[in-house]
């Protein structure tokens, strides 16, 4: 299991320091900052976006090299295979998280158009919705491969536009935060977070055993 981890983690750094990337990074962030001014906060989502579904380089990489076919012969258990790829996906969504608020600490030195609390807010949320997203993609990359990130975001689209249709749903929701405490709030996140994460990673585990362990 963490050899997997580390093997994942030793690729993605070999995708995201490549010279060319880091120049085109700074010469973004740096143009944003001028141009955009105080908006240039939107490129934080673009960063968070960028890390996140790196992952699916990863699974790439295991194609092309059949590394899965090649652990079914050694015996390694699917269990803690997967269970790697889904730690990655949590450095993943931390590391997107602070490089997303290192962006935005940036942008309040240069322009203080919201308080640091209001920033801190947006690190935090970002880290949540960061978490669900992965752990949604990740099951949608090991069944459609290639075209598992391209599934998934638009399934999240039509869910997301289906429920704004929703009478009143977004008028319930905005209800329902707040009416609830933080506390409150803070404990269903986390409810949520760990029933999706067990859903998510049961149906990973029995889609790679389907394809890769038979």
């Amino acid at each position: 299991m963490i050899g997997g981890y580390l093997k994942d983690i030793l690729l993605l750094g070999k995708h995201w320091f490549k010279l060319k990337f880091v120049i085109l990074f700074v010469a973004a962030l740096i143009l944003a900052i001028i141009f955009l001014r105080q908006d240039s906060a939107v490129i934080s989502i673009f960063i968070t976006m960028l890390f996140l579904n790196s992952i699916q380089s990863l699974f790439n990489d295991d194609n092309k090299s059949g590394f899965l076919d090649f652990l079914n012969t050694t015996g390694v258990s699917f269990n803690r295979i997967v269970f790697a790829r889904y730690l990655t996906g949590v450095s993943l969504c931390l590391i997107s998280s602070i490089f997303s608020f290192l962006v935005n600490l940036i942008i309040y030195v240069f322009y203080k158009n919201l308080p640091l609390k209001s920033y801190l807010f947006i690190g935090l949320l970002t880290l949540c919705i960061s978490l669900m997203y992965m752990l949604i993609l990740i099951p949608f990359i090991y069944l459609f491969n290639q075209n598992g990130l391209t599934i998934a975001v638009i399934l999240i689209i039509l869910i997301a536009f289906i429920l704004s249709k929703v009478n009143h749903s977004a008028l319930k929701i905005s209800n329902f935060f707040h009416q609830s405490s933080n506390l409150k709030l803070g404990f269903y996140f986390v409810l949520c977070v760990l029933l999706t994460a067990g859903i998510s990673y049961i149906v990973s585990v029995i889609i790679c055993k389907k394809r890769f362990y038979n």
